[in-house]
């Protein structure tokens, strides 16, 4: 009775219903008529009410018009180019539809993109920059993807929802596409002739019980269906990667070690999971902040190579091995939009009577092809606290550590036919005490790794004298923190108080302590 009762819960919730969409999404746009009603109101409820209509998000680059300008019109039975016109006053304006988006962008916009040289001291790449926010709120969204469409170049925003993005002029008339979790992608046209920053508004997405259909009746199902098509969804042919690592120390308020890398991957196919995978360096730097009196120095498992092996993929974790349904409870616990797709969230955590410490946390799996695209994990902070010996090999003696977080996320990106790896987050948190101390510092490591280019088939031949080692991450070369350090490559954009914190640390040290490697952390004496 108590199965039969749960299992209506969950009929309930999710109906499962397969209703059709909007039937207006099978027309083309051209042949829409929509009607506009506006009194003083802003343009993007203008436009939130003609995807109303017509089934279609509206998207352009914030560049083009003030979406908080005030439409006053009332006009009937007018097509979608019409509507166009009318309300952003430009006859120069064209739009190109993709999947159910009409990117609005200038008949101008440059096709031919040869000799071009729009950032100083590298020709032939644009330099995009520009903050990626939540539409309603303002706030910014923090490592949100930004790609090229149709190509593997991409990035992140940073935690103050900041991005820079570098584009090689062979690419002919560039589209931007923003994707985060639990919103609408956005695609937005630029253009070589402007260097103008960007700001990219997302909407979060209602998802209607209409779209709403789960095809298995309990998680562990669909769970186990998704590791079954891992060889089908993922890429089973080695490739080149190019990737943008960073590595932050904090004590307290204080930076004490910060670390940055471009890396060239050799990534071994999915359904090859005894191969190898190479990393070289190919562009680094490195500034620490280590003052005399911190001498309790420990040394902290992490780095790029621990970067690559949360490839959950690759190297599926327990919550992702054929037992995982006699150690771990499921739930089915939303469904959300990512990536213009449909996905299933499923909660995690491990069973009660389980002493381990486990993870627990959330799946994000595609409704029609069951791929896993993102995964949101933790240790169990209750238990975390008794495990020093999972992150520190080797410390001072007389001290003594405490876990506190140890957090990651993981990201898939869909090229072509397949998904590959696309960023992996972790952050962890210590709690540092010295024998006979009474207050205890608290560290915290932040690590990011985001794959800004793929070449599928051609990976790069990495001999074993340039392969990085787990203890060589970034060269010892002198840091300036100059913005042209990295050229053409892609990374993460520096946070203001990155950035600031970064420049007080150059005019405080007289000169770069050679030897301190960025796994190595200091603490109080």
């Amino acid at each position: 009775m108590n199965t039969n009762r749960r299992y209506l819960q969950i009929l309930l919730l999710f109906i499962l219903l397969v209703v059709p969409v909007n039937h207006l999404i099978s027309q083309e746009p051209e042949d829409i008529k929509v009607t506009i009603r506006s009194v003083n109101k802003p343009l993007h409820e203008v436009l939130d009410d003609l995807t109303s209509q017509c089934g279609y998000n509206f998207t352009f680059d914030s560049r083009l018009t003030d979406s908080r300008r005030r439409i006053n019109l009332n006009l009937k039975e007018i097509t979608i180019n019409e509507a166009i016109d009318t309300i952003f006053r430009n006859p120069d304006l064209t739009f190109r539809v993709i999947h159910r988006n009409i990117v609005i962008f200038p008949k101008t916009i440059r096709e031919d993109t040869t000799n071009t040289d729009t950032t100083a001291g590298t020709p032939g790449i644009l330099s995009v920059g520009g903050s990626i926010i939540d539409q309603q709120s303002g706030k910014p969204l923090p490592f949100a993807t930004i790609a090229v469409m149709g190509t593997y170049y991409g990035t992140v925003s940073n935690t103050d929802g900041s991005f820079m993005l570098r584009i090689p002029d062979t690419i002919r008339q560039p589209i931007l596409v923003s994707s985060y979790i639990g919103y609408k992608n956005r695609y937005i046209p630029v253009s070589f002739d402007s260097e103008d920053q960007v700001e990219i508004s997302m909407h979060k997405t209602i998802i209607s019980l209409q779209e709403v259909i789960i095809r298995y009746q309990d998680p562990v199902s669909l769970l186990t269906a998704s590791i079954g098509r891992f060889h089908e969804n993922y890429m089973n042919e080695p490739a080149g990667m190019q990737a943008y690592y960073r590595e932050r120390v904090r004590k307290d308020d204080k930076s004490m070690i910060f670390s940055e890398a471009v890396v060239e991957i050799a990534k071994a196919p999915y359904n090859n999971p005894l191969a190898n995978e190479r990393t070289r360096l190919l562009k680094g730097r490195k500034i620490t902040n280590i003052e005399n009196q911190d001498t309790v120095v420990f040394k902290i498992r992490s780095g790029l190579i621990t970067m690559l092996q949360l490839d959950i993929i690759r190297n599926p974790p327990g919550f992702l091995l054929p037992d995982f349904p006699a150690v771990y409870d499921f739930q089915y616990s939303d469904v959300v939009s990512f990536k213009d797709k449909l996905v299933y969230v499923i909660s995690f955590k491990q069973k009660e009577n389980v002493d381990e410490t486990l993870f627990r946390g959330e799946l994000y799996i595609d409704r029609e092809s069951l791929a896993i695209i993102a995964a949101d994990f933790e240790y169990d902070p209750v238990r975390l606290g008794r495990e020093e010996s999972m992150f520190v090999a080797k410390k001072s003696r007389g001290v003594n550590i405490r876990p506190l977080t140890a957090k990651y996320h993981v990201e898939y990106q869909y090229d072509s036919s397949r998904y590959h790896l696309a960023q992996v987050q972790g952050e962890v948190k210590f709690k540092v005490r010295k024998r006979r101390q009474w207050i205890a510092s608290r560290y915290q490591i932040n690590l990011d790794l985001v794959i800004t280019n793929t070449d599928p088939g051609n990976p790069p031949r990495i001999r074993s004298g340039e392969q990085l080692k787990p203890a060589t991450i970034i060269s010892d070369q002198v840091f300036v923190y100059d913005a042209k350090f990295w050229g053409e490559y892609n990374t993460i954009a520096p946070e203001a108080t990155l950035t600031e914190a970064l420049k007080n640390i150059e005019k405080s040290l007289l000169e770069i302590q050679p030897g301190n490697n960025a796994s190595n952390i200091a603490g109080e004496d």
